[in-house]
């Protein structure tokens, strides 16, 4: 049985500082979200609003996952300028622009692990990463919880608590990294 690990700092800086590798911009695009890898799979371009700096996941496997509201981190808006640039529908693509289904991301993403020397990681581990860091950085529970798209068992949570794209902005912009 494969055990859940969460990136560590140093694995993520690697990542930033490997800015020629399209695949460690995706994965870090991906685990700043904090998606299901099938959620950011299916992102199209038309789904991000950069200028507000958010996207909507409109496909997810749940319920509460679905038609939410993401803001994007800070750090990661080059990567997102760069792939919005480029002319496909799908963020998710590889080199020729051809949508990554998730096999063909799997294997881009252990590659580039491997790559970077960067020990053996999932992709859904990014969301484990993101729910940690978020967690470690104090913010919200209820800003966390909307971000990775869980259902609130608490009923006052669930009904009379709203977060707005502002309070989840500011909830991931407690994770700061210093590369």
């Amino acid at each position: 049985v494969y055990k859940k690990t969460i990136f560590n700092t140093r694995q993520i800086y690697k990542l930033f500082r490997a800015f020629n590798n399209r695949y460690a911009k995706m994965i870090l695009m991906h685990m700043m979200l904090g998606t299901r890898p099938s959620e950011f799979l299916a992102i199209e371009k038309t789904d991000v609003k950069l200028r507000q700096r958010y996207l909507i996941i409109r496909e997810s496997k749940t319920e509460a996952g679905r038609n939410r509201i993401i803001p994007l981190h800070k750090q990661t808006l080059p990567f997102w300028i760069e792939f919005l640039a480029e002319n496909n529908k799908y963020i998710a693509t590889d080199n020729n622009g051809i949508h990554l289904n998730y096999s063909r991301f799997r294997t881009r993403f252990d590659k580039t692990l491997i790559e970077l020397k960067i020990k053996r990681h999932t992709p859904h581990e990014c969301r484990h990463t993101l729910a940690s860091l978020l967690n470690n950085a104090d913010a919200n529970p209820t800003a966390i919880k909307r971000i990775l798209g869980h259902a609130s068992s608490n009923i006052t949570e669930k009904h009379y608590t709203h977060k707005d794209l502002h309070q989840l902005k500011k909830a991931m912009d407690l994770i700061v990294f210093k590369y």
